[in-house]
């Protein structure tokens, strides 16, 4: 092999570059892909075709392999106006996408030189480069989704920023140092084995931010499932706490009650008699008794129930207790406790006592039990991957309230949704009866 290997063509780098920020854009932002997204990916495509026509050249000859800032720099932009994140995850998924496309790229030209144009000639180009593209983003796509299906809620920190930047940068100037010579061409075997060795580093590059991608994935996995069994644990301790309260305060109101009954008896002065008419009407708002059915829920509505009348919250409910006796206590306590921890924590900083409302719903609709927790709220909810962001200054357990009720949902096999309509915060928890 004697004839000159012209270097990676801009027809493969433009598709490369693209199809990497989709990738990325859609597994990140699945659920809210709309035309405005791909309108702004359709531009981004635009924009580095003009950049690679009119521009690459020239700047290449004077700043060398900075120019390539100009494409990060683009994939950079179309990620921040299509996704919803901060800007720290913002960089590194661009990043990790560009390095992508790097490998897109030099293993398609590498594969084509290698065989594909022997055996098919010059317009095995463009099969090669569907073939090759369409079977790395499928596989990428796999194994993101796969292993990383929350990868929309990891934290990256100031550490994580830093190696995907050093590693992005020195696998990039390792593997695309000979971009140097992209107006000469490089001949024989020697140049072939440049563009395998260009390939083969990308690769690595590829490998290694994905498996420190999953290292991330695993361990905010590992803390959020030590945060959920925290939370599970306290719910637990405060439903035993409530339950000796409650009997305390239910023998300590009847007592009261008994006892104010016999003053009324005994005084004549009308005065008085109002003040006690006026003193039994209030102790009665503490009357705690709810006959659900289930006394771990009677427990957790009754304590709430006095947390709601301190606040100034109503609260009403609609519940068939008996549908959760297949329900472990733990789990009870942490769906219950924790979706109206929540909901009066929200309540309380609204201003109009009128509309500081809960309403709890449990009932069995055929073999499935539906739990459903609304509250006001006039805010619009900011999600966090599929969960609202949490306002609690705790930063070790803050957020995982809803994600101890996802995973109690989970473990029963059934589902939990989260909404909000006319102004109503809704929690849905479907699950299979009896399982």
């Amino acid at each position: 092999m004697s004839e000159g290997l012209a270097n990676i063509p801009i027809g493969y780098t433009i598709p490369a570059e693209s199809l990497s920020c989709i990738l990325y854009i859609v597994l990140l932002e699945k659920k809210y892909m709309n035309w405005k997204k791909l309108l702004f990916m359709a531009a981004l495509t635009g924009a580095q075709c003009l950049y690679f026509m009119k521009a690459g050249g020239i700047l290449f000859d004077y700043v060398g392999m900075a120019a390539m800032s100009i494409p990060c720099l683009l994939m950079l932009g179309c990620f921040a106006l299509c996704c919803r994140m901060e800007y720290k995850k913002l960089v590194y998924y661009s990043i990790r996408a560009f390095i992508l496309a790097e490998f897109l790229a030099s293993l398609n030209w590498y594969l084509y030189l290698w065989k594909w144009k022997e055996l098919f000639g010059k317009h095995g180009e463009y099969f090669c480069l569907a073939a090759v593209y369409g079977a790395v983003l499928l596989i990428a796509y796999q194994v993101e989704e796969y292993a990383c299906a929350e990868s929309g809620s990891i934290q990256i920190t100031n550490t994580a920023l830093f190696f995907a930047a050093l590693t992005g940068m020195v696998l990039y100037v390792a593997s695309g140092w000979q971009i140097g010579v992209r107006r000469s061409e490089v001949t024989g075997e020697y140049g072939m084995a440049l563009f395998g060795m260009r390939t083969m580093v990308d690769f690595v590059g590829v490998i290694m931010l994905s498996a420190y991608h999953m290292q991330l994935c695993k361990a905010h996995l590992d803390h959020e499932l030590f945060a959920v069994k925290a939370i599970l644990k306290k719910q637990t301790q405060q439903y035993e706490m409530s339950q000796e309260c409650i009997d305390v305060i239910n023998f300590k109101y009847h007592d009261l009650k008994h006892q104010i009954s016999l003053w009324k008896k005994e005084t004549e002065n009308k005065h008085q008699e109002n003040y006690l008419d006026e003193l039994q009407k209030m102790i009665k708002l503490y009357e705690i008794r709810m006959h659900t059915g289930n006394e771990v829920l009677d427990t957790i509505l009754a304590e709430k129930g006095v947390v709601c009348v301190r606040k100034e919250i109503r609260i009403t409910n609609v519940a068939d207790g008996k549908a959760l006796d297949f329900m472990e206590l733990e789990d009870i306590c942490a769906v219950f406790g924790n979706a109206l921890d929540n909901a009066i924590e929200y309540l309380e900083q609204v201003r109009d006592k009128e509309k500081r409302l809960i309403r709890v719903v449990v009932r069995r609709i055929h073999d499935f039990v539906m739990i459903q927790i609304e509250n006001y709220c006039e805010n619009e909810v900011c999600l966090e991957g599929r969960l609202p962001g949490s306002s609690k200054g705790d930063e070790r357990f803050h957020g995982y309230g809803l994600r101890s009720i996802r995973y109690i949902s989970e473990k029963y096999h059934g589902k939990m949704d989260i909404s909000q309509k006319e102004n109503w915060f809704v929690l849905k928890i479907i699950l299979p009866f009896g399982r």
